[in-house]
């Protein structure tokens, strides 16, 4: 009898044992799927050098990274800028170091130095994170309505928090929203938005033809769940101004389209050994890094130019692979 009620007894526990289990496992969340959205919008404009002093190369770039649920509402938000500056002078010759690293001014931080002139003595980066969480939940049509006079949420207050230029800001949120797509990521997901920046291919003016400022931008969107990527979307961006041998400025101050906003227009395709546009090889090494863990993609094997040799790769991406693990190594620091 004592056996039989041993059994009984340890049945019992098993039992009780898989039900708060499986009670348990139905408590959890659903992770329901997310897009991922990712938006740029950039200006480029110039001032003249003149005897008294550098003339100046501006790029001013509005990025955001968004997750949209699945009615339409913000999940997550990040919002960042990139001001590139270069100056040249009255003799058409680049005059700013080419090397210096470019960063965004939420890695600037406080050496964006915003708060000596901010009416609520916040820094750019601090009002960037407020108004980031202040438009979780919201449609897009909720976005753009928003003013500095808005009623508080999400713990919130604009007036007290985010007083930072709207326009490009606003907009670039609804782009990103609008650019959402579902690829793979998921509820809970963590967003990340990064950048690798520079202006190496800035260029002397010469006898023979202008010279130039650019700064180049390649962004991401990435989402991840734990150290797996969920999800990757890139772009980039090429603002450039134009000067003469004079000092001059022959450009025009302008809106610049990012590379998949131009898709065959950029004309990657005629120069690639694939003939495949900037854009789909983006799209493909996006495909390619998602469902991996980070230090697997980190570690995509590549020959002496930095091409990838990986199977899934060499047959549609041709550029080289630090062109999308840059984006990816500042989030596995």
């Amino acid at each position: 009898m004592k056996k039989v009620l041993t059994v009984l007894l340890v049945c019992s526990i098993a039992v009780s044992s898989i039900f708060a289990q499986g009670q348990m496992e139905s408590e959890r969340p659903v992770k329901q799927d997310v897009k991922t959205g990712l938006a740029l919008i950039t200006s480029a404009s110039g001032k003249a050098a003149t005897s008294k002093g550098d003339g100046q190369g501006t790029a001013n770039i509005s990025l955001v990274a968004v997750t949209i649920t699945e009615d339409g509402k913000i999940e997550s938000c990040v919002i960042d800028a990139i001001q590139g500056k270069v100056k040249f002078s009255a003799e058409g010759k680049i005059t700013s170091d080419k090397s210096t690293p470019v960063l965004s001014k939420n890695e600037l931080g406080t050496g964006y130095g915003m708060i000596k002139a901010s009416k609520i003595g916040k820094e750019w980066n601090e009002q960037a994170a407020a108004l980031s969480k202040y438009v979780v939940g919201l449609t897009a049509d909720e976005v753009k309505a928003i003013t500095l006079s808005s009623a508080s949420r999400n713990g919130v207050d604009l007036a007290s928090s985010a007083t930072i230029g709207y326009d490009d800001i606003i907009e670039t949120i609804v782009k990103a929203m609008e650019n959402a797509k579902n690829l793979g990521a998921k509820s809970g997901d963590t967003l990340y938005l990064t950048h690798y920046t520079n202006n190496s291919k800035s260029k002397d003016a010469t006898s023979k033809g202008d010279g130039q400022t650019q700064t180049y931008a390649t962004v991401a969107a990435i989402t991840v769940d734990g150290d797996v990527i969920t999800s990757m979307f890139v772009d980039a961006v090429q603002p450039t101004v134009k000067f003469n041998a004079k000092g001059e400025v022959t450009s025009d101050a302008a809106y610049v389209k990012t590379k998949n906003e131009l898709k065959e227009a950029y004309g990657m395709a005629k120069a690639s050994s694939i003939g495949r546009e900037w854009y789909l090889q983006a799209e493909s090494f996006c495909q390619y890094a998602t469902g991996k863990t980070i230090s697997a993609v980190m570690g995509t094997p590549v020959n002496e130019k930095g091409v990838a040799t990986d199977a899934d790769l060499v047959s549609s991406v041709t550029l080289a692979v630090a062109n999308f693990t840059d984006l990816i190594a500042k989030i596995a620091k």
